[in-house]
């Protein structure tokens, strides 16, 4: 059965359409996967320590720091904040990349924030709920992987908007729910519903949207 849906994964990827086959995880179950506690065990669990080890997610976070260069945004001598950090990678890989003059890192899972202070000390970590207004601001805001798993996306979205300098940038990814299968998630963008929803919560602030290869989708933010 796995070899002919791969076959007709394959046809499907020669017309330019990817498609991928759910595979039922039925002891998952979404609101209750994305609680607190639920992430505190996730991030507790030795087991998953490969997870943030992994190519794959290196390989996405070269992504990113590629976008970042590429959209002409300088994080040097910035504030920058990593909001849903998990265990601080991707604040390890941008200042490798960069040079900011602040990094914060903002997350809801206290053992995960007990990882990230000591993978990457050299951030202010806090316990924070996306949901919850916040009138700090910063020169640049990243936000990869986190909006799908709540429930009203829109409010951490606007949170972060309100967060954003003038002339700053936020960029924000989440799995193509064309070909996402993981049962956890609450949220499915299509391309199409991805921009839609982008267009409908920024504000008139400028934006672009894309995809990154074999990740998902993105959109960059920038505030006038």
């Amino acid at each position: 059965m796995e070899k002919i849906l791969l076959k007709i994964k394959a046809l499907f990827r020669k017309i330019g359409i990817e498609i991928a086959f759910v595979k039922k995880e039925s002891d998952i179950i979404p609101l209750s996967h994305n609680t607190e506690q639920s992430m505190d065990a996730f991030w507790a669990n030795p087991k998953n320590e490969k997870l943030w080890k992994s190519p794959a997610l290196i390989g996405f976070y070269k992504h990113l720091v590629n976008l970042v260069i590429e959209n002409k945004f300088d994080l040097n001598n910035k504030k920058i904040l990593d909001a849903g950090c998990g265990t601080g990678s991707l604040l390890i890989f941008i200042n490798a990349a960069f040079k900011p003059k602040t990094n914060f890192g903002y997350e809801f899972s206290k053992s995960a924030l007990k990882i990230a202070k000591k993978r990457f000390p050299n951030a202010t970590y806090q316990y924070k709920n996306l949901n919850e207004a916040d009138n700090t601001k910063f020169d640049f805001i990243f936000c990869t992987e986190v909006l799908e798993h709540i429930i009203s996306p829109q409010i951490p979205l606007k949170n972060l908007i309100n967060m954003m300098k003038e002339n700053s940038g936020l960029l924000i990814t989440v799995p193509n729910g064309r070909t996402d299968t993981f049962n956890g998630h609450i949220n499915f963008w299509s391309p199409e519903s991805w921009v839609a929803f982008i267009k409908d919560n920024t504000n008139n602030s400028l934006f672009k949207t894309g995809e990154i290869a074999g990740h998902g989708l993105y959109a960059i933010i920038r505030k006038k």
